[in-house]
Protein backbone atom coordinates (compact mmCIF):
# COMPACT_ATOMS: atom_id res chain seq x y z
CA UNK A 1 0.00 0.00 0.00
CA UNK A 2 1.17 3.42 -1.20
CA UNK A 3 0.90 6.77 2.08
CA UNK A 4 2.18 9.79 1.64
CA UNK A 5 3.54 9.48 5.56
CA UNK A 6 1.63 12.24 6.22
CA UNK A 7 0.78 12.55 10.26
CA UNK A 8 -2.73 11.54 9.99
CA UNK A 9 -2.26 8.15 7.55
CA UNK A 10 -0.01 6.96 10.33
CA UNK A 11 -1.33 4.99 13.85
CA UNK A 12 0.89 3.42 16.16
CA UNK A 13 -2.03 1.14 17.50
CA UNK A 14 -2.67 0.32 13.40
CA UNK A 15 -2.04 -3.47 13.31
CA UNK A 16 -0.84 -4.29 9.69
CA UNK A 17 -1.35 -7.77 8.18
CA UNK A 18 1.95 -9.74 7.21
CA UNK A 19 0.64 -9.53 3.76
CA UNK A 20 0.20 -5.81 3.31
CA UNK A 21 3.50 -3.79 3.12
CA UNK A 22 3.46 0.12 3.27
CA UNK A 23 5.60 2.13 0.92
CA UNK A 24 5.88 5.55 2.14
CA UNK A 25 6.35 8.63 -0.46
CA UNK A 26 9.36 10.87 0.44
CA UNK A 27 7.73 14.53 1.75
CA UNK A 28 7.31 17.10 -0.39
CA UNK A 29 7.14 14.57 -3.58
CA UNK A 30 3.64 16.13 -4.95
CA UNK A 31 5.60 14.47 -8.54
CA UNK A 32 5.26 11.07 -7.61
CA UNK A 33 1.93 11.30 -6.16
CA UNK A 34 -1.06 10.59 -8.91
CA UNK A 35 -3.94 12.94 -8.13
CA UNK A 36 -1.32 15.72 -8.73
CA UNK A 37 -0.73 14.69 -12.21
CA UNK A 38 -4.83 14.60 -12.35
CA UNK A 39 -5.12 18.19 -11.18
CA UNK A 40 -2.45 19.33 -13.82
CA UNK A 41 -4.39 17.72 -16.50
CA UNK A 42 -7.72 19.42 -15.38
CA UNK A 43 -5.95 22.97 -15.32
CA UNK A 44 -4.11 22.46 -18.70
CA UNK A 45 -6.28 20.59 -21.02
CA UNK A 46 -9.69 21.55 -19.16
CA UNK A 47 -9.89 25.04 -18.66
CA UNK A 48 -9.65 25.23 -15.08
CA UNK A 49 -6.98 27.44 -14.59
CA UNK A 50 -5.99 30.91 -12.69
CA UNK A 51 -7.17 32.66 -15.85
CA UNK A 52 -10.51 31.55 -15.56
CA UNK A 53 -12.78 33.32 -13.11
CA UNK A 54 -16.03 32.16 -11.53
CA UNK A 55 -18.78 33.82 -10.43
CA UNK A 56 -19.46 31.98 -7.58
CA UNK A 57 -18.46 28.53 -5.96
CA UNK A 58 -21.63 26.71 -7.60
CA UNK A 59 -19.68 27.64 -11.12
CA UNK A 60 -16.82 25.80 -9.78
CA UNK A 61 -17.81 23.01 -8.59
CA UNK A 62 -19.84 22.49 -12.18
CA UNK A 63 -17.07 23.27 -14.44
CA UNK A 64 -15.06 20.84 -12.35
CA UNK A 65 -17.47 18.23 -11.81
CA UNK A 66 -17.70 18.48 -15.85
CA UNK A 67 -14.01 18.04 -16.52
CA UNK A 68 -14.08 15.28 -13.85
CA UNK A 69 -17.27 13.39 -15.86
CA UNK A 70 -15.23 13.78 -19.24
CA UNK A 71 -11.99 12.27 -17.52
CA UNK A 72 -13.75 9.49 -16.35
CA UNK A 73 -15.12 8.48 -19.64
CA UNK A 74 -11.85 8.16 -21.03
CA UNK A 75 -9.73 4.90 -18.97
CA UNK A 76 -6.59 5.51 -20.72
CA UNK A 77 -6.50 8.77 -19.73
CA UNK A 78 -6.69 8.43 -16.01
CA UNK A 79 -4.60 5.15 -16.70
CA UNK A 80 -1.83 7.22 -17.78
CA UNK A 81 -1.93 9.68 -14.90
CA UNK A 82 -2.08 6.82 -12.28
CA UNK A 83 0.60 4.77 -13.33
CA UNK A 84 3.10 4.11 -10.85
CA UNK A 85 5.51 3.32 -13.58
CA UNK A 86 8.21 4.41 -10.69
CA UNK A 87 7.20 1.89 -8.30
CA UNK A 88 8.29 -1.22 -10.24
CA UNK A 89 12.44 -0.22 -10.34
CA UNK A 90 11.47 -1.12 -6.33
CA UNK A 91 9.53 -4.57 -7.17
Amino acid sequence: MISNNAGWHVSSGLIIPENIVFLYLPPYSPQLNPVEHLWDYIREKKEFNNRIIFNSIEEVIDSLASALYQISSVKDIIKSLSDFHWLYSYS
